[in-house]
């Protein structure tokens, strides 16, 4: 995972789900499903995110589908921009 996106799938996740970074893992996430701060993930490759409560919860997502905002091609991006020509601009600006 590129760096950059890394920072942002990190960030979402802190928000969306609580996470508290424990080491190398990003730990008691709160779980849509059950409800319990049981929501676990690598923090240095968060793919996939997972309830601990395996056996009677079993909620699993994978990261490139709740987040596809933040995997989409960048060409993609801009040229949807074009029609908004202010947010291109500032698009650009930010590299």
């Amino acid at each position: 995972m590129a760096p950059d996106i890394l920072e942002d799938v990190q960030a979402r996740l802190e928000s969306d789900f609580g996470f508290k970074t424990k080491g190398a893992w990003m730990q008691q996430g709160r779980c849509p499903s059950c409800k319990k701060r049981e929501l676990f993930t690598r923090r240095d490759n968060p793919w996939v995110v997972r309830c601990g409560r395996s056996n009677r919860c079993g909620y699993e997502i994978d990261v490139k589908d709740e987040y596809r905002d933040l995997f989409e091609s960048w060409s993609n991006s801009i040229s949807a921009d074009r029609a908004r020509p202010e947010r291109l601009s500032r698009r650009l600006y930010d590299l």
